[in-house]
């Protein structure tokens, strides 16, 4: 059986690997891309996402515009930013709250959140 489909958009493909990498280990089929407008057309296509892990400053479109687009789909796809800028994101106040963490990504503490976001345990 195939684990839970993950959406990781980040332009720092470097660290976007290392991420994909460790969450594959775990169980999670991974798709990257580079930039918020590969992100934004991916939402409306198949098979449907589970979760989404974004950077906040993406290209084309922000991670702001992925958010809402995502709270948009029927059901809803969680969201979580990884970020440099994790303060300024929290002071958006978006509605609802997404989950946000910091860069470099304390890797147990992401999969607790990634489980929370999912209603699931963390593994």
């Amino acid at each position: 059986m195939a684990g839970p489909r993950l959406l990781l958009a980040d332009d720092d493909t470097r660290t976007a690997r290392r991420l994909a990498r460790m969450l594959e280990e775990d169980g999670w089929q991974v798709e990257l891309c580079a930039d918020g407008a590969t992100a934004m057309a991916r939402l409306s296509q198949t098979p449907p996402l589970d979760a989404i892990v974004a950077d906040f400053g993406l290209a084309d479109h922000g991670g702001v515009a992925l958010h809402a687009e995502a709270r948009r789909l029927t059901p809803p796809v969680p969201v979580i930013f990884v970020t440099n800028y994790p303060e300024h994101l929290k002071r958006m106040q978006l509605d609802p709250a997404p989950v946000v963490m910091g860069k470099p990504v304390d890797y147990a503490a992401f999969t607790v959140e990634l489980a929370r976001a999912l209603g699931r345990e963390a593994v």
